[in-house]
């Protein structure tokens, strides 16, 4: 499951904004105008888009510890904060 990469892609098809379907969230990100503040920042959503990518296509990451799960948890939440702060302003 992507982190937020729904959401990203959400928040973009309200604004009428076409994005490709991938799984790099830096690069969904950048696609969102400059009054939507994704959440996080550019190592924050590197990182989950590492996770996000290992998820879906197994490979060399080594196995996520708790601390990790719980990192992508808070940064999954902000993002979707970050979407309802846009429902609530639109």
């Amino acid at each position: 499951m992507e982190p937020d990469g729904p959401t990203d892609e959400a928040r973009l098809i309200g604004r009428g904004i076409a994005f490709p379907r991938i799984h790099d969230l830096l690069a969904l990100r950048a696609l969102l105008p400059s009054d939507m503040p994704a959440g996080l920042d550019d190592d924050q959503l590197a990182e989950l888009s590492a996770w996000a990518i290992e998820a879906r296509y197994p490979g060399d990451l080594p196995d996520a510890t708790v601390a990790d799960a719980r990192a992508a948890v808070a940064g999954a939440q902000a993002i979707i904060d970050a979407a309802h702060g846009d429902a609530a302003a639109g």
